[in-house]
């Protein structure tokens, strides 16, 4: 037996070697399997340990039985530990039989069974604690491949080898074999478990990697990876459905880069921006390419040096940004446009105020001197250059919404052709313009004048995108219905038409086209691209489109021309409305005042002197506090009312209704700035008798007022009455 020592010693290092390694991988995993083998291990060094002190000592019977239990001990804890490592709970009558096996061993010691009757109940229940093990790991499918066969195949014969132990080991010759092969075994049995640790780790990973890979493949925004080349190795499906590019397309090209980004310069100046930035910045907006041509804006962020992955030299996640700028861009427009709209509105109106002065003034300076005095060509000129600034602030409040409209039915294609011949006069001969109007159009409800207005522009600037050389302005008309939610029927500003029926106006040139920069400020007003014009023209179409509730579309490229499309609403069941009745009533005596109620001194002045120089008195207030007292004190001689609505303090709507409280029955007739339209969204109690817009003539007041101080008693009230703007003297 003189093998046995040092072979106890060397299983015995190599025992303590497994415990080792079983050890670290706790110490590194923190996997509650790996501790229980590490402690089964560290019970067999101890098993080792006793033997090797039985060897040695005078006292064998103790170190035996120790070395007995601690085998079983051992074999018990490895088992356990295949248990935790299969997910799978230890049946308990192992614990029993654990403790039985100890308790057969203590006795079995202390009373010298034979040897036969000693080891032959240990080693059984050892042998099928070992053999068991074995066939777990054969049978388990988690984990699959080489190790685990190899591990299981170590212990089930490591298992049959320990059935065997009672019966071979007196056998002298056999024995040194024997326990070499009991080591081989448990050696090959340790290092089988530790490969399929960590072959189901690596599948493991594998799984997790397939699953993270299918989630970036389907996540909702763009994930692009690069090599340190520069070449695209990875494209999810968002990237493309966005770019239209699939990933066998990038990831196989090396020049995918100039596909996406053709230009040049651009490409290079991002790629620059990039290395210079590093693997670290969010939000960076670059414009894409894509497989159609068209262009999209996407947001790139690379976080790559926070999130290194092993293969890729640098990656992105990109989320596509193109309506959001889109509608951003729409926003900051409309905001524009309604800042301009509130700026020419409020000029024009001011602007009115003086013009009507001016107009005034100079009509009656005219009318008090002699038909060939030279001084009322003088004055003539000065009147036609008054009218024409009325024009510009015509055009300004058209812009602004405010304008003077007065609606009624008319019939889209009739309104063309009769403005057709006029127009076409005023064309260059170079010039073709052509109509298609489409029979029997719906009726709209709309401003004829203002509608004049749209079709004469929007032909005229198609005619000025041509220029001197020939081309064609093509007008026609059409009806479509307007769905609802339908997103595709979004206005220049953004706005979503209203749901319905709409006639359409469509205007194409095959002029210059419109760039870019200047379609996103082609309504602004005082812009303009050409040497001559004030820039109002366009400005003025949105305007009157909007305030009739419309759309305006256009489409343009440049060197093949430019589409404007105009939508606008349809009405039905409309009977037809009478015109205004502006026949100037035979000037007679008036016995009666007129209160004339205007914040600006220099209209109440022109108002009080063209009622004179007619013969009608009048009382003037600045304020609507200031009028309240008069009309109380003159109720009686007051006839009618002339009320401005724009007033600071007490404003005209205040004014208005606080002289309706007092005399129910008294004419009031309004005059702003403003249009008609924009004086009926104010709230009134009762309705005016009549509107007349600034700026006015001197003979468009007197047939207003004339008209009103008819009604006196023993005449018949007229129609309530409203007047645009009158060119007569």
């Amino acid at each position: 037996m003189a093998w046995l020592l040092p072979a106890t010693i060397g299983t015995l290092c190599g025992t303590l070697v497994l415990l080792l390694v079983y050890s670290y991988l706790y110490y590194e995993y923190h996997e509650r399997y790996l501790a229980i083998w590490a402690v089964g291990w560290g019970v067999s060094v101890l098993r080792f340990g006793l033997q090797l002190a039985g060897l040695v000592s005078q006292i064998p019977l103790f170190f035996s039985i120790g070395e007995q239990v601690t085998a079983l001990l051992s074999g018990f804890l490895l088992l356990w530990g295949i248990y935790a490592f299969l997910g799978k709970p230890m049946p308990g009558w192992w614990v029993v039989g654990l403790g039985a096996g100890i308790l057969w061993i203590v006795v079995g010691s202390i009373g010298a069974f034979p040897f036969l009757l000693l080891t032959i109940p240990t080693f059984t229940f050892l042998g099928l604690i070992t053999i068991l093990t074995g066939l777990l790991l054969l049978q388990q499918q988690e984990v699959t491949g080489f190790p685990p066969h190899l591990a299981g195949g170590a212990f089930v014969l490591w298992g049959l080898h320990r059935l065997n132990f009672p019966f071979l080991r007196p056998v002298l010759w056999f024995a040194p074999w024997g326990f070499l092969l009991a080591a081989v075994l448990q050696i090959t049995a340790a290092l089988g478990i530790i490969l399929t640790y960590f072959q189901r780790n690596r599948q493991e990973l594998h799984r997790s990697e397939g699953h993270l890979r299918l989630l970036v493949e389907q996540m909702p925004v763009m994930v692009n990876a690069f090599d340190a080349d520069w070449r695209i190795i990875f494209w999810n499906q968002e990237c493309e459905r966005v770019t239209g590019y699939s990933a066998a397309e990038v990831t196989k090209d090396p020049q995918a880069m100039t596909l996406m980004y053709p230009d040049d310069a651009y490409r290079q100046m991002m790629m620059a921006r990039w290395q210079a930035l590093g693997n670290n910045y969010r939000g960076w907006e670059w414009d894409l390419t894509c497989k159609d041509g068209r262009v999209r804006t996407i947001a790139w962020s690379n976080i790559s040096g926070q999130f290194p992955i092993p293969g890729w030299a640098f990656w992105g996640i990109g989320v596509d940004v193109t309506e959001r700028k889109q509608a951003e861009a729409v926003l900051r427009r409309t905001q524009k446009m309604e800042s301009l709209g509130v700026l020419a509105g409020g000029i024009a109106h001011d602007f009115n105020n003086l013009l009507t002065v001016i107009m005034a003034q100079t009509s009656l300076a005219s009318r008090k001197l002699e038909p060939h005095h030279p001084a009322r060509e003088n004055l003539g000129h000065a009147l036609a250059a008054s009218e024409r600034a009325a024009d510009l602030t015509r055009h300004m409040l058209a812009f602004s919404g405010k304008g003077h409209f007065e609606t009624r039915p008319l019939n889209l294609n009739d309104l063309v052709q009769a403005n057709l011949p006029l127009i076409r006069a005023g064309l260059s001969k170079q010039i073709e313009l052509q109509a298609d109007l489409t029979a029997a159009l719906p009726l709209l409800e709309g401003d004829v004048g203002q509608l004049q207005q749209v079709v004469m522009n929007l032909i005229l600037n198609g005619a000025q995108a041509i220029g001197d050389r020939p081309g064609m302005v093509r007008v026609s008309t059409n009806s479509r219905d307007v769905p609802a939610n339908g997103e595709e029927e979004r206005d220049y500003l953004g706005t979503l038409l209203a749901p319905g029926r709409y006639v359409s106006l469509t205007v194409t040139d095959n002029g210059q086209g419109i760039d870019e920069a200047t379609m996103s400020r082609i309504f602004e007003p005082f812009f303009s691209t050409k040497e001559s014009g004030y820039g109002l023209g366009l400005a003025a179409v949105l305007g009157i489109v909007q305030e009739h509730k419309g759309g305006i579309f256009i489409r343009s490229k440049v060197g093949e021309g430019t589409t404007f499309c105009i939508l606008l609403p349809t009405v039905s069941d409309i009977q037809s409305m009478p015109e205004p009745d502006t026949t100037l009533p035979a000037s007679t005596p008036v016995d009666g005042l007129v209160l004339v109620i205007d914040d600006e001194e220099s209209i109440r002045r022109v108002i009080s002197d063209i009622l004179a120089a007619d013969g009608i008195d009048s009382l003037a207030a600045s304020t609507g506090e200031e009028a309240l007292v008069l009309f109380q004190a003159h109720q009686e001689e007051i006839l009618l009312v002339m009320l401005d609505l724009s007033m600071p303090g007490m404003g005209g709507v205040e004014t208005f209704v606080a002289l309706r409280r007092i005399n129910a029955d008294i004419p009031i007739l309004l005059s702003s700035g403003y249009s008609q339209t924009e004086v009926n969204r104010q709230w009134l109690e009762t309705p005016p008798v009549g509107f007349i817009p600034k700026p006015y003539q001197v003979q468009t007041l007197l047939t207003v007022v004339r008209q009103q101080l008819s009604a006196r008693p023993g005449h018949d009230r007229p129609e309530d009455v409203s007047f645009g703007e009158d060119d007569d003297e």
